[in-house]
């Protein structure tokens, strides 16, 4: 830089005037004095110290003597004025947003009309004294109309919130390529049958009115990963957790699974549940074909071949084409982005165009899709598993001669589960129902007995022991 005056705003905190702009002179020569002079007078009706200046002399230092020259100085505090203006409007309409987004969580506007003035957006008193008390009454209102409700339809109320937010928690994510085709699963909580494990004082139960803890050796579900941070899985009872189940969705039948890692439940149990899902979904079977009727249609058209043309029978004999799996849609991934051979012949060149419409409008149901990618991944780690305890099991042979015992006995594994057509039966509870009945009679088939009195001895003769011990 030249040998001429520069005149600059201090940001030095000297003397504890940390916001206080000094004008200084650097060192010149004597030959440009008439030069720093009129530089100096130029700069004179910019010298006004004014809160933007301070404002920027308080702003941290590039360097331990950093300098700004005055006009430039002079634009960015008014430009930094502008911005802090539109920052400020922004956030405060930001806040507003957040603030009716934590009351609505706690269920308190959820039947509140977007025109009602007391949190309308439009309000030039959006944060005055009187738009907090209207808040507070609303606020009020509501643990009035709670406290007038009866334990149990306030237990009723909160379970159905409590059924929204697991929704809410398990909706699917899918990782997609960049024509839109789904390739794998990004996010998908699952629901783990596990047999709670030997602990001092048990798991909590995460379920809001439950007080008990989870006992070891008591089966549990594990919700993983869970709702709260830092995403490990939440533990429910099982009677517990099935209050938060949609007894009519299929795709919350798709989410259960035995633990077969850590804490492995027994062979009864796994069985149980085995049977509660396959039971679940028959009974969900025929509304899905009632929503999806294209099989019966296209059933009906050739029955009725006759009456049709042979452009309705080509037809029909092209909606008994299979459905479109996810196998099928990876493999046009793979030849979209060059990982297969490409494309030769016309009809494989239908068949992708099909594959890649059935797909597009499979990401909109991506509940559907996520269950469909899921189920391979639960395939490819059931056989896993087995192939690796096959290394290390062999069955004995005093297993192998056990299964000739109790022949007469008409015992099943899946007699713990209630027909419909059974007084006992609750479909909401079914499954703890079932693991209830179970874990007693394991319990009574599995006592010493000169330690039970006269009637559970006889109970525990009358039960299939051998039988009872291979599901252990």
């Amino acid at each position: 830089m030249d040998n001429c005056d520069v005149v600059h705003v201090s940001t030095s905190p000297a003397r504890g005037n940390e916001n206080h702009a000094v004008n200084e002179r650097s060192s010149v020569s004597p030959a440009n004095t008439s030069h720093a002079v009129a530089l100096q007078n130029a700069a004179a009706p910019t010298r006004n110290v004014t809160h933007e200046d301070s404002m920027l002399a308080a702003s941290p230092p590039e360097s331990k003597n950093s300098s700004v020259y005055v006009d430039r100085a002079h634009k960015d505090g008014a430009k930094r004025k502008r911005d802090v203006d539109e920052i400020a409007d922004t956030s405060t309409s930001k806040r507003v947003v957040d603030e009716t987004e934590i009351v609505d969580e706690t269920g308190i506007l959820d039947n509140t009309d977007s025109s009602d003035e007391s949190i309308s957006s439009n309000d030039p008193g959006l944060h005055s004294p009187e738009y907090y008390r209207r808040l507070e009454e609303k606020f009020d209102a509501e643990l009035a109309r709670r406290a007038a409700l009866s334990p149990e339809a306030r237990k009723k109320e909160d379970f159905k919130k409590s059924r929204r937010y697991l929704k809410d928690h398990i909706t699917p994510r899918l990782l997609v390529d960049r024509y839109g085709l789904p390739v794998d699963l990004d996010y998908y909580p699952r629901f783990i049958l596990q047999l709670a494990p030997d602990s001092r004082n048990g798991a909590t139960c995460r379920l809001y009115h439950c007080t008990h803890r989870i006992k070891p050796g008591d089966y549990r579900i594990a919700l993983t990963p869970g709702m709260s941070y830092p995403r490990g899985p939440d533990y429910y009872h099982v009677r517990c957790f099935e209050h938060l189940l949609h007894m009519s969705s299929p795709h919350y039948a798709a989410r259960f699974d035995a633990d077969m890692e850590k804490h492995t439940p027994d062979r009864g149990a796994r069985s149980i549940l085995e049977e509660y899902i396959s039971r679940w979904k028959l009974r969900l079977a025929p509304a899905q074909n009632q929503e999806n009727p294209s099989s019966s249609i296209a059933k009906n058209k050739v029955g009725e071949s006759e009456k049709h043309s042979p452009e309705a029978e080509a037809e029909a004999a092209e909606q008994q084409e299979e459905p479109v799996t996810i196998d099928d849609i990876r493999e046009l991934a793979d030849i979209i982005a060059g990982r297969a051979p490409p494309i030769q012949t016309e009809s494989a060149r239908a068949r992708a165009r099909r594959i890649f419409s059935a797909a597009k409008a499979a990401v909109k149901d991506k509940w559907k899709i996520a269950d469909e990618f899921y189920e391979q991944v639960r395939k490819a780690e059931t056989e896993r598993i087995r192939q690796r305890a096959g290394i290390y099991y062999r069955p004995s042979v005093n297993e192998d001669n056990s299964r000739n015992e109790n022949e007469g006995c008409s015992w099943n594994i899946t007699q713990y589960l209630f027909s419909e057509t059974d007084p006992k039966y609750t479909k909401r509870h079914a499954l703890s129902q079932a693991l209830k009945g179970w874990k007693r009679d394991v319990k009574l088939a599995t006592a010493e007995t000169n330690k039970l009195n006269d009637a559970r001895r006889q109970a525990q003769a009358n039960l299939p022991i051998e039988k009872i011990k291979r599901y252990v």
